[in-house]
């Protein structure tokens, strides 16, 4: 009888769910955690972008979302802020190189990706913006 009371005052003292560890019971919401371990926000921090030149149509990496865009081939030059009018082809993921899911949330105010997630390293980046004040 002591060694039931023992263990229920114990319950009492150091309830399961307030233990760290994959095997103890918690009361959170898995769907409310994120997986995402490590990511980038803003634009200027965009993944790396395979992009179709409206030229001579081939592809190439577009780095960094502020540096002017210029193809290679045939040497079509594009200021960075014209990104939208090209066809994207992919984002890269900057940890691990595999092609990224993205997408636009807001299509009727963007043309460009607003997030993008790795489904192999588990980064993610969002295009931060503020749609009450007019900002992108």
């Amino acid at each position: 009888m002591i060694e039931k009371l023992k263990k229920y005052a114990m319950l009492l003292v150091d309830p399961p769910w307030t233990k760290d560890g994959p095997e103890n019971f918690t009361l959170a919401v898995p769907e409310a955690h994120s997986t995402f371990k490590r990511g980038d926000s803003g634009w200027a921090n965009r993944p790396p972008a395979i992009v179709q030149c409206p030229s001579c149509i081939s592809l190439f990496t577009h780095e960094f979302a502020n540096d002017y865009i210029d193809c290679p081939t045939c040497q079509f030059e594009l200021p960075p802020e014209e990104f939208a009018e090209l066809q994207l082809e992919a984002l890269l993921c900057p940890n691990c190189e595999r092609e990224l899911d993205h997408g636009i949330r807001h299509p009727g105010m963007l043309d460009v990706p607003e997030w993008a997630s790795c489904t192999d390293c588990q980064y993610h980046w969002e295009y931060l913006h503020d749609y009450e004040n007019g900002t992108h």
